[in-house]
């Protein structure tokens, strides 16, 4: 099962997707308002993703030692843009 995240300037819609908690909705009305810059946005998604861990499929299958369609097939993905990207964090626990 893949999740899409996708930008959306309804938040309702959204919730729709993903229930999310106050703060996710307060971060998304001050993306919304222009309230954070270019740079800012910049640092919490590369901070987002640093977390996360996340990982292109290929570069995933080489992190675990799997082929590429056993990571494609079976593991969640997560679409950022065109790219589908694999969660790694819980990986190494």
């Amino acid at each position: 099962m893949s999740f899409l995240i996708a930008y959306n300037n309804c938040v309702k819609l959204i919730q729709k997707i993903e229930p999310m908690n106050k703060q996710v909705i307060s971060m998304i009305h001050k993306i919304e308002r222009d309230e954070l810059t270019e740079l800012e946005l910049t640092f919490l998604v590369q901070y987002i993703a640093s977390y996360l861990d996340l990982r292109t499929i290929s570069d995933t299958a080489k992190l675990r030692g799997k082929s590429f369609n056993g990571i494609k097939n079976y593991t969640k993905k997560v679409i950022i843009g065109n790219k589908k990207f694999v969660i790694n964090k819980n990986y190494y626990i």
